[in-house]
């Protein structure tokens, strides 16, 4: 991850890309009028905060299962009172330190968003459900 680029991750992209954009019925194109630009000079739709806070949890709550030991993922078992300091986290990360308090962080946070929008709307063909990783490109 660069330190540089919040949010950036392939991870957030494929799970934004599954669980909102993801066929005719998804959320993401029933509802493409929620999907709207914070600035003035630019009209690229953006993700939303709150969706992007929804994602990063439900990474953090499957890296949590994983980091226990939990090989299958366990839905059944996903209680939102024990993520809601996570997803809070999140919030104030991007209100505090992208947006930041007197505003100044507004082009920055507009061109994440609307990147982050951008890339869930790549078509990549055929889609197995996973992630477009470079695993040719690894060490090793």
């Amino acid at each position: 991850m660069q330190m540089n680029e919040p949010y950036r991750h392939p991870a957030i992209v494929a799970v934004l890309h599954q669980y909102f954009f993801s066929g005719d019925e998804s959320l993401g194109h029933c509802f493409l009028d929620t999907f709207l630009s914070t600035n003035e000079l630019d009209n690229a739709k953006e993700i939303p905060q709150a969706v992007l806070g929804l994602v990063s949890v439900a990474i953090y709550a499957a890296l949590q299962e994983w980091k226990d030991g939990q090989t299958e993922c366990q839905h059944d078992n996903f209680v939102s009172a024990d993520f809601r300091d996570e997803y809070e986290l999140h919030m104030k990360l991007i209100d505090k330190k992208i947006l930041k308090p007197d505003g100044s962080g507004k082009g920055k946070y507009h061109t994440l968003m609307a990147w982050l929008y951008h890339e869930t709307q790549l078509s990549t063909g055929v889609d197995d459900g996973l992630p477009d990783l470079d695993f040719d490109g690894m060490e090793g």
